[in-house]
């Protein structure tokens, strides 16, 4: 990745990983309210998980929406290998996580 490139491409990165780790704490605070809670009904655990579908949707979207974005800053090779890194960096993670 050139200077340029990264210039370009780090800003639009780091949005979407802010917006998408808003979404994720959304769903995780969503589980954590419901399962703290007792005499939860069906209906409850139903509109919980709907709730938390709905944001993971809307997680797969704003992958979608910023990958359009990539395509004007960076060649599919490069999306290809950040997409690549960011998965192992993540795999290495949980392995340290799991240690």
């Amino acid at each position: 990745m050139t200077r340029q490139e990264a210039t370009e491409f780090f800003p639009v990165y780091f949005e979407l990983q802010d917006k998408k780790k808003g979404l994720y704490d959304q769903i995780a605070q969503l589980m954590h309210q419901q399962g703290r809670k007792e005499n939860v009904t069906e209906a409850q655990y139903e509109e919980m998980i709907e709730k938390a579908s709905g944001l993971r949707a809307a997680q797969e979207e704003l992958e979608r929406v910023y990958y359009e974005k990539f395509k004007k800053i960076l060649s599919y090779k490069k999306i290809y290998l950040v997409q690549r890194a960011e998965m192992h960096f993540n795999r290495e993670l949980l392995k340290i996580m799991n240690k």
